[in-house]
């Protein structure tokens, strides 16, 4: 597992605030359709300008590491026992 560092500068040129609906589904490959969505935070219109400056590595893991880093990322994104932060 690696870390990197990647460089996305986005400049806005329009903004206008919208609604927004979310409705996730799992496959058997992909299980993020399995966590709860809490609260729609919101949405908007945007006209904008987003590119890649730069990819660089950071950090690579042991292998013996990667799995209990990978837990506990997941658990700092989604933690089914908590309802809400």
């Amino acid at each position: 597992m690696q870390v990197y560092y990647y460089n996305s500068p986005t400049h806005y040129f329009h903004y206008e605030p919208a609604y927004a609906m979310a409705k996730l589904q799992s496959s058997v490959n992909d299980p993020w359709g399995e966590i709860k969505i809490a609260k729609i935070l919101g949405g908007s219109w945007a006209r904008n300008n987003n590119y890649v400056v730069d990819v660089s590595k950071i950090y690579t893991y042991p292998d013996d590491e990667a799995l209990d880093i990978m837990r506990y990322l997941y658990t700092g994104r989604f933690d089914p026992l908590v309802e809400s932060r």
